[in-house]
């Protein structure tokens, strides 16, 4: 049995915007049989060139553009990272991967409506409602920038002391986390700052609040003024609060002064557990002990103690922190003459 078929042709726009005019592919397959006299069918669908100015508003290459999520988010979706200037060039660059002729209207809440002015089926204007949308991408190397620059604008409140970066804290039921700051005058107790930035969530807060509890004497939340209002309902009344600049992460206010408790472990030994065996090994060489490898870090702990007094031996561990490079947490001295700020929190 002869059976007659025909080619039908679908000519498709490019899928990728990243060039100056449109690509033409075809997709041929050959259908069921029809009349011999049957014409060739062919179907062509093209979009406009994208503009060069349009597409180089954002590019999947790095730069020095902050990185973008577009897509729909959930966990049945895949979003796309792009780099651009703003989220609206983002928007218009994750559109046109698609349709190279859409426009891009910015909603709500990042959503953002596509319009095509003319859709390949029946070519008429149609507009996607709500049909992606675009986030700033996190990213922890920004994050560590806008903490580094927030510790060490809290830093300059104090007077005369010591300062340390990311230590290790514990709560009574042995939960662990890091203190974003702990600072030691030395005319008073000790002070531990957690830092939420723009880039963070509070979604930890009451967690950490009963880590900070346990071995500070002060605990103070530095957050910018996004978060104050649910800071406020989270923090007990015993924290102090102090408002960042969210863009230099400078002190805007000193919004709460906090209430001094009892409790102060970080005044103690705290620091002491920050030292790696080679740290703790040579300042037990200094005191004559040399039989050090069979040690657990408990025992070396237990051999300073019964040699020094507790602020001797405290002093000795922030020395020998401040020495430390390329560690994540050091210990750096801070002078009067570094005060730029009278500080409620320094006991001054």
């Amino acid at each position: 049995m002869n059976v007659n078929r025909h080619k039908c042709t679908i000519s498709l726009p490019a899928i990728s915007p990243f060039s100056p005019s449109h690509t033409r592919f075809s997709l041929s397959r050959i259908l069921p049989s029809s009349p011999p006299d049957h014409p060739q069918v062919s179907h062509s669908f093209s979009m406009a060139p994208t503009s060069a100015p349009a597409l180089a508003q954002a590019s999947e290459t790095p730069q020095n553009d902050p990185p973008w999520l577009c897509g729909k988010p959930g966990p049945h979706h895949t979003r796309t990272t792009l780099h651009a200037p703003t989220r609206d060039a983002a928007a218009l660059t994750y559109a046109r991967r698609t349709y190279q002729s859409a426009t891009v209207q910015h909603t709500h809440q990042g959503w953002s409506d596509v319009t095509v002015p003319e859709f390949e089926w029946d070519h008429t204007p149609c507009t996607f409602v709500q049909h992606f949308r675009v986030a700033r991408a996190p990213t922890q190397a920004h994050r560590g920038v806008d903490e580094g620059a927030a510790r060490r604008a809290l830093m300059a409140l104090h007077p005369a002391g010591w300062a340390v970066p990311e230590i290790n804290i514990t709560a009574a039921d042995g939960c662990a986390g890091r203190a974003d700051l702990f600072v030691l005058p030395d005319d008073s107790g000790s002070i531990g700052y957690e830092i939420k930035t723009d880039r963070d969530s509070l979604s930890r807060l009451t967690s950490q609040i009963r880590l900070y509890d346990h071995c500070f004497a002060r605990r103070v939340l530095a957050t910018t003024p996004r978060h104050l209002k649910a800071a406020g309902q989270l923090l007990p009344q015993a924290w102090g609060l102090v408002v960042l600049d969210p863009v230099t992460h400078e002190v805007l206010e000193q919004h709460r002064a906090p209430q001094a408790q009892e409790r102060d472990l970080a005044s103690q030994l705290l620091v002491l557990e920050e030292l790696r065996v080679g740290e703790l090994n040579a300042l037990l060489r200094e005191i004559g002990v040399t039989r050090t490898n069979n040690l657990l870090n408990a025992q070396r702990w237990a051999v300073l103690e019964a040699h020094y007094s507790i602020p001797t031996l405290r002093e000795l561990c922030f020395r020998t922190l401040a020495t430390r490079t390329g560690r994540r947490v050091i210990a750096k001295r801070l002078e009067s003459v570094d005060c730029r700020m009278k500080s409620t929190f320094s006991g001054g």
